[in-house]
């Protein structure tokens, strides 16, 4: 067979299967991977719901529970795992809202529940029980109940106590958790797998690609044309029996492959490092290029259209044969089209209900934002109690309370009553709003820009962070002297109006 027949055959294969084949084994892997995610999110919705009342009813209920002096060893895990757990609840409680369904990981979730559990079980081991129920916050029974209603309603029956604290966590953890404790391992699974098929059919597409440009620009041998199809047909047969074979085996086939590999490294070569250096270099030249490609793409195809169907709109001139710039010009053709098909259902089906939710989603981010700053002027303590405070887009006039006495002496505010000293009280509302920002990240960064999310790792991370973790480390029992505040808290202070109101300002 001489090599025109051959090239031309094996043009006719190539186009093909990339306009049908693989793409219709892209939308495939698509509709399976959003099948599960509807699926996964009809499972976990409910259960994180009645997860974050669990967190909020800990959080209100730890402030309740006295324990007994000095304190033993059963009591001390008990209050470990109560103010460990309540410190969920009380970012669930700032929020204003339920943690995301993947707000945690499989692994994070297990750990969480083993020690919801754990709060049963130590209470338990007490015999006998001193801890004491207190009243000491007028009406918050009122939020109790209310979030025990969300967990199950029979226990507003229940008497308010340690008793009921240790119940409620037992059987969240048998009654709640357990029934869904393997469909966040098995969601994991599938979505880690799903992603490897995808970029298994992109190699398998960038080749035929690499196939096509090089027939275009090369007379390669007939023999190097005949392999590469047979190839690329073969290729197609493994996408399609992906998609055939079922998702649990070939999950299962990975699993013991990977065993495999790692139990015979003879070559004694960390692999992990390789693969991930390569994934972060793939990842940041597709993040790069894909949008300038995706348009790229567009505008030859449009110019292949108009410069092969319109006579007067210039061409690529060429030196082949006439029966070769057509076969040539009906495959651009083929591509064209379908390339233009392709980015039309790409912009229905992904571009279009993004930008929607985008839309959508803005004014409850900006709310989020706004308390966001709400709390971050809360931090300099003039705004708790002042009156005529400047706005927070005012920079030197928000730094300038700063001068105030109040930052040397002792903290009298009500909502630090438990402080030893200003400091004390700064620092834990920058954890607090370290969780607020971080919520912010992991409920809607696929709908913020590169520069936002950027802004807020800034508010999440200050400068003087490492210098408030010192006082953490000795317990509050240190002084600061002015040359801190002055160099390190004030400026770092500034730092983050600033990062905060450029934020802001976006959303305007």
């Amino acid at each position: 067979m001489c090599y025109p027949d051959v090239q031309a055959i094996a043009l006719a294969i190539l186009t093909s299967i990339i306009t049908g084949g693989f793409v219709l084994v892209f939308v495939e892997i698509g509709n399976r991977k959003n099948r599960e995610n509807d699926k996964h999110d009809q499972i976990m919705a409910p259960f994180m719901h009645k997860l974050s009342a669990f967190f909020r009813y800990i959080s209100w209920s730890s402030s309740h529970i006295r324990y007994p002096k000095p304190i033993e060893g059963y009591e001390k895990k008990f209050k470990e795992l109560i103010d460990e757990i309540g410190g969920y609840g009380g970012r669930a409680i700032t929020s204003g809202g339920d943690y995301g369904i993947d707000y945690f990981s499989a692994e994070e979730l297990d750990s969480i529940a083993f020690d919801i559990n754990n709060i049963w079980y130590y209470h338990d081991k007490m015999h006998p029980c001193r801890l004491v129920w207190e009243e000491r916050l007028q009406g918050s029974d009122n939020f109790i109940l209310k979030e025990l209603k969300e967990i199950n309603p029979i226990y507003v029956k229940e008497t308010l106590n340690v008793h009921l604290v240790a119940k409620v966590s037992g059987e969240f953890y048998t009654d709640v958790y357990q029934p869904i404790e393997n469909e966040t391992y098995r969601h994991e699974a599938y979505q880690k797998h799903y992603k490897r098929q995808t970029a298994i059919v992109v190699v398998y597409v960038c080749f035929v690609l690499l196939l096509l440009s090089f027939m275009l620009f090369l007379e390669l041998p007939t023999w190097l044309l005949q392999l590469g199809t047979l190839l690329v047909i073969m290729m197609l047969v493994s996408s399609i029996m992906m998609l055939a074979i079922n998702i649990r085996t070939q999950i299962g086939w990975w699993n013991e492959s990977a065993e495999y590999i790692k139990k015979h490294k003879s070559l004694k070569v960390n692999m992990s490092k390789g693969v991930n250096w390569i994934k972060k270099v793939v990842r940041k030249a597709y993040d790069f290029i894909l949008p300038k490609l995706l348009f790229l793409g567009l505008a030859l195809s449009l110019w292949a259209i108009f410069s092969i169907e319109v006579p007067w709109i210039p061409k690529v001139p060429t030196c082949m044969l006439e029966y070769v710039a057509e076969g040539w010009n009906r495959i651009f053709l083929a591509l064209a089209y379908s390339y233009i098909a392709g980015a039309i259902i790409y912009f229905l089906t992904v571009k279009l209900p993004y930008w929607r939710n985008k839309k959508r989603l803005a004014p409850v981010v900006k709310v989020k934002i706004k308390n966001i700053g709400v709390h971050l002027s809360n931090m300099n303590l003039e705004f708790r109690d002042g009156k005529n405070n400047p706005t927070i887009t005012d920079v030197d006039a928000v730094m300038a309370l700063f001068k105030t006495e109040r930052w040397k002496e002792k903290c009298k505010m009500p909502e630090h009553t438990n402080c030893k000293n200003v400091t004390e009280g700064y620092i834990r509302d920058y954890h607090t709003l370290q969780n607020m920002v971080s919520q912010l990240i992991n409920d809607y960064k696929n709908y913020m820009t590169s520069d936002q999310l950027i802004s807020l790792e800034f508010l999440r991370d200050g400068r003087a962070h490492q210098y408030l973790l010192t006082a953490e480390a000795c317990n509050f029992n240190c002084q600061f002297s002015d040359y801190f505040y002055e160099k390190q808290l004030q400026p770092s202070y500034r730092s983050m109006i600033e990062i905060y109101n450029k934020l802001y300002n976006e959303y305007e």
